[in-house]
């Protein structure tokens, strides 16, 4: 360790600055030594607000139970605060950690804390195990750490780190094998200790270099919902700069983490780590949002940290901007990759999505499944088989739009212009640090690299010519905004060209006129939505109530609060104070006041009236508890019929809700049988006559079956910007389906589960999005559900009831007064012609008595066996129902918000009470309603007077 010496504040050694180093044969050829390049490591001051984080393949860690580790000299000479070790080639026993740990406690008995990671070793006397990972931090920074733990194979290790406004960091020390298959590598080595682990776990043709990558995206996708900002220490064995492996798998894992290299970001090289190697192999991996934290970094060489063939690598971050977090963070929205009437992007996607359907052979896959199952039907086989093909689809799918997507800013704002108004900005900022005497912070070198703009040559003007500079861009920006209609024209016109060149369309300056139409447009829509709808907010925040039981004097009933709801208890006996134990859910009132009670068997009695609060109501802010609180609060929302119990749980009711509606006992009623067993009311005896199927009726049955035409125009028709539960909006959907080519084996792909009454495994995850029914009411109870599908998934719904029932039904004859969901039908026809009643009446000088019946939570009490029931009376195949029944069934649900989607979920749990209600914005609901209501009009009409 005698490289290294400590004199004063000066550098620790004089390090070649990266922008000055030249790539000679002295720094790349294999064998010779490496020099240090990056910034130059300076000597460590107490309370100097860094933190020092370093990563290095030591090559074998060797403890012994005499004398101190050398490796931890290094993190004790070099002043490393986190330090991550790969490749320690040792079993980390519990032997072996005491050991190490008491090494690092003898040096910091202030605090210390570590992790390690190794294969399992299956020779307990073995002091060699290949692979194996450490990460290890100490002193102030251990009060950080709120999770740890290691890979069961040896290849990562981690923490996360408490940082401010419920955000952190997550450390990673990873290793990547350096073998492949084909290499041959020896029994020894870490690679075919993960190929025998993995082999053992059922994957046949394990990659080991791959699945690592793989586990550390799930790994840091999981974090990162959480809060946690990733920085990963890895030996990947792979220059990304260089290419130096086929398929550049470690570009491809940092797009889809969202990692970034800051040392390439910084000083746009990647020199050699390995002593017997040309490429960086080793890297400090971090999420953008700490760039700005990052004060040096660099490489030392190899003689100047630890007795290694591989480089030290290090940041220094502001301990204080490391761990600030974000003010108000927003949750993260997903945008489009890209829009129909960008025919460059989408021929891109569509092409891209052709060569790898053709590569995994998924047309002819299909076509065999739909060969399979038409044989053999809804086998177990045939279905893993399907689930399989459709995951398989899906990620050719996701790849696709990651490729064909690029950050695009649209079109209202020229080059030249943002230019011309970012380059005034850079040369304000470069004049007040002048004016401060302050170097050039690390985000001004950066935009003044995007700019082209030389700032050392610009931190060396003085004062009174950046003045002048300012001035300067100050002219040419108000310049070019003068013309800026006809620059951004001339911009559009040459966009317009590309999209109409990538669509065969020769006519571009029609294109122009209709990419300047949508500009103006849209520009208008904007200012109309302010004024008509006011600025929207995301839903941040939450109210729940203080207490649990509330007396209210206006409707004469008590409430209790119960997981989000408010169950409504009627009068009993006034003066004794006694109310009913049945219940129903809702609004509690304004003159609600906080009780005491006692449950008893047959009535609840209040105890105790206390004196009414200022407010009954809290904040919940934080996004873990707004999120517990309303899964919570929507799952016994949707219980809510099935608690209450009343006629929808009688005996007859449950009988018809068995086996999703579709028994041979509802057969028999729909075919207008007189059952004998029936124990019902005159009322519903009514609404059963109501739905039995006319005679002489023979409507085409709705099979499921969706032709290629079918599902070309289905997509063609739908709404591109109607928002999805799925990864794929309904602009992929529609890109996929207008090339004839994937719409013939993917309409196969949306009617199979229909055909033979099976669920998509993908089509059984929801997110419940929560909305204000009334502007700027946060309270749990009055939250509103909208329900997110996969876009395909509710495509197909629509076409197969909101057209295909609803022709069939039809036909049988609807009531005429049933308005809604009908095709040359709206609600605003129905309220002209109550007006016009209105209106009769009060000329005719007639007594006229009217009633409103507010169906309140109506779609979230159907039960979907009971839509299955009344479908079936339309001609709706079982195949249909059952398919979609089990899709709600299975379904997990989770809650978005303003602060994010819930990663936790709820749903159908055995044991609990039926989670029943059609998904509001599922899209066969309004059509099944409609059916629904239609019978009991009927019903209803038979009993009037």
């Amino acid at each position: 360790m005698g490289a290294i010496t400590h004199q004063g504040s000066q550098p620790l050694k004089t390090q070649t600055n990266i922008l000055e180093w030249s790539h000679s044969s002295k720094h790349t050829e294999s064998g010779n030594n490496i020099e240090p390049t990056g910034d130059p490591l300076i000597k460590r001051n107490p309370d100097d607000g860094i933190l020092r984080f370093g990563s290095n393949n030591i090559n074998g860690i060797k403890i012994t139970p005499n004398g101190v580790i050398p490796e931890i000299d290094t993190i004790e000479e070099l002043g490393l605060d986190i330090t991550a070790y790969q490749e320690t080639k040792i079993p980390w026993t519990q032997n072996n950690i005491r050991q190490y740990n008491q090494q690092m406690q003898f040096k910091w008995p202030h605090g210390v804390r570590s992790t390690f990671s190794s294969a399992p070793s299956k020779h307990d006397d073995s002091n060699f195990q290949a692979g194996g990972t450490l990460l290890t931090l100490h002193s102030k920074t251990k009060g950080r750490v709120l999770e740890q733990g290691s890979d069961p194979l040896g290849r990562f290790c981690w923490m996360t780190l408490r940082g401010a406004r419920d955000e952190g960091i997550l450390v990673i020390s990873a290793y990547r094998v350096c073998h492949t298959i084909a290499d041959n590598p020896g029994p020894f080595t870490a690679f075919h200790q993960q190929y025998t682990a993995f082999r053992e776990r059922g994957i046949e043709k394990p990659e080991p270099r791959q699945l690592i990558l793989t586990d550390l995206t799930s790994l840091i996708s999981e974090k990162r919902t959480k809060g946690f900002r990733p920085i990963l220490m890895m030996d990947a064995n792979e220059d990304w700069v260089k290419k130096s492996h086929p398929g550049n798998k470690l570009e491809e894992f940092m797009n889809d983490t969202q990692l970034i290299d800051p040392f390439y970001e910084a000083f746009k090289t990647s020199p050699r780590t390995y002593v017997n190697g040309s490429n960086r192999l080793d890297y400090i991996l971090i999420d953008p949002g700490l760039q700005q934290a990052i004060q040096r970094q660099g490489y030392l060489g190899n003689l100047d940290a630890n007795m290694s063939d591989h480089t030290l690598c290090y940041i220094d971050f502001d301990e204080k901007a490391l761990f600030r977090g974000l003010i108000n963070r927003p949750s993260e929205i997903h945008a489009r990759e890209f829009l129909i009437e960008q025919d460059d992007k989408k021929l891109k996607f569509t092409t891209t999505a052709r060569t790898q359907f053709l590569q995994h052979n998924i047309a002819e896959r299909v076509f065999a499944l739909a060969a399979a199952f038409s044989e053999h039907g809804a086998t177990d086989m045939n279905i893993a088989k399907y689930q399989s093909l459709d995951k398989q689809i899906m990620e050719i799918v996701k790849c696709s739009m990651k490729k064909a997507a690029r950050k695009d800013f649209g079109y209202m704002r020229s080059p030249d212009l943002t230019r011309a108004g970012q380059m005034l900005m850079l040369y304000k900022c470069i004049h007040s640090c002048k004016l401060r005497r302050q170097d050039a912070p690390h985000s001004l070198v950066k935009s003044a690299a995007r700019l082209e703009v030389n700032i050392q040559n610009a931190m060396l003007m003085t004062v009174s010519q950046l003045r002048k500079a300012v001035t300067r861009r100050r002219k040419e920006l108000w310049a070019i905004q003068k013309d800026c209609e006809q620059r951004r024209s001339n911009w559009i016109a040459t966009l317009a060209e590309d999209r109409a060149r990538a669509a065969g369309d020769q006519d571009w300056e029609r294109k122009m006129n209709a990419m300047k139409k949508r500009v103006d447009e849209s520009q208008i829509n904007r200012k109309l939505t302010a004024i008509t709808k006011g600025q929207h907010s995301q839903l941040d925040l939450i109210q729940v109530p203080n207490g649990e039981w509330y007396y209210s004097e206006q409707g004469n009933e008590i409430f209790h609060y119960d997981k989000g709801v408010w169950e409504a208890y009627p009068c009993k006996d006034k003066e004794n104070h006694l109310y009913y134990t049945h219940h129903t859910l809702k609004v509690i009132k304004e003159d609600a006041t906080p009780i005491s009670v006692t449950k008893y068997p047959e009535h609840i009695r209040i105890d105790t009236f206390h004196d009414k609060p200022t407010t009954i109501w809290k904040d919940i802010t934080s996004a873990e508890e707004v999120e517990n609180y309303l899964l919570l609060r929507n799952k016994r929302h949707l219980q809510q019929a099935d608690i209450e119990g009343g006629v929808s749980s009688s005996n007859i009711m449950r009988k018809i809700r068995s086996e999703h509606g579709l028994s041979e006992f509802n057969e028999r009623i729909l075919r207008g049988e007189k059952v004998e067993e029936m124990d019902a009311t005159p009322e519903l005896l009514d609404w059963l006559e109501a739905i039995a199927v006319p005679p002489n009726v023979d409507n085409p049955p709705v099979t499921g079956l969706i032709t290629r035409q079918e599902y070309q125009d289905m997509f063609k028709n739908a709404r591109e910007r109607t928002s999805s539960g799925g990864e794929a909006s309904y602009t992929v959907w529609k890109a996929l389906a207008k090339q004839e080519d994937f719409a013939e084996f993917l309409c196969i792909m949306m009617s199979l589960p229909f055909l033979y009454g099976f669920a998509n495994d993908r089509w059984c995850n929801e997110i419940d999005v929560m909305l204000e029914k009334k502007p700027g009411i946060r309270k749990i109870h009055m939250l509103r559900i909208i329900g997110l599908l996969h876009a395909d998934f509710n495509t197909a719904l629509k076409f197969l009831f909101a057209k295909q029932m609803m022709q069939n039904a039809e036909s049988l004859g609807l009531s005429d007064k049933q308005w809604g969901s009908r095709k040359n039908r709206s609600s605003i026809d129905a309220a002209r012609l109550k007006l016009l009643m209105f209106e009769t009446a009060r000329v005719k000088k007639a007594t006229l008595a009217g009633t409103f019946y507010d169906l309140v939570a109506n779609y979230d009490r159907i039960f979907p066996a009971i839509s299955n029931f009344i479908a079936r009376r339309s001609s709706v195949s079982q195949t249909v129902l059952k398919a979609r029944a089990l899709v709600i069934e299975r379904m997990r649900r989770r809650v978005k918000t303003g602060l994010g989607t819930s990663e936790r979920s709820y749903g159908q749990d055995p044991g609990d009470p039926e989670v029943g209600g059609e998904v509001q914005g599922k899209g066969d609901v309004p059509s099944l309603w409609c059916v629904q209501s239609d019978t009991l009009l009927r019903a209803h009409s038979k009993g009037a007077y």
